[in-house]
C-alpha cells in the first residue's frame, strides 16, 4: 500500500528511496541484550555513513510474541546497496521503498 507522507517526506529530503533494516536477531536467532545493542551501533554507523537522512524506529511484532526490535529508516538507500546492508547484518528480510512510496519486503535468504 502507498504511503501518503513518504512522498512530503522525499520532498523535504531530496530523495527518492529508503531502507527500514533492523540489526537486532540475525537469522531470526534471539541474541543477548548486549550483542543486539552492539549491532544496533554498527548498524547506525554504517548508514549515517551513506547518508545524513537517518531515522530512528522499531520493528513491533503486534502479536507481542517478539520483542520489539531497534530499527532505522533510512533515506536515499537504493535497492542493491538495501540488500547488500541487509545481507551483512544477517537478515532475512528488509523492507525497501522506491520513488512510488510502495513498501516491499526484500527476501534476503
Amino acid at each position: 500500500m502507498k504511503s501518503d507522507s513518504l512522498p512530503r517526506l522525499y520532498k523535504t529530503t531530496g530523495q527518492s528511496s529508503g531502507l527500514f533494516v533492523t540489526a537486532f536477531n540475525p537469522f531470526g536467532l534471539s541474541q543477548s541484550a548486549e550483542a543486539n545493542e552492539a549491532a544496533d551501533s554498527q548498524l547506525g554507523d554504517c548508514l549515517r555513513a551513506l547518508g545524513p537522512h537517518v531515522l530512528d524506529g522499531a520493528g513491533v511484532d503486534p502479536t507481542g510474541a517478539w520483542p520489539e526490535e531497534k530499527s532505522f529508516f533510512a533515506l536515499g538507500i537504493d535497492e542493491g546497496t538495501a540488500r547488500g546492508i541487509g545481507s551483512r547484518f544477517g537478515q532475512d528480510a528488509v523492507v525497501w521503498v522506491g520513488p512510488d512510496a510502495i513498501p516491499r519486503l526484500l527476501l534476503l535468504r
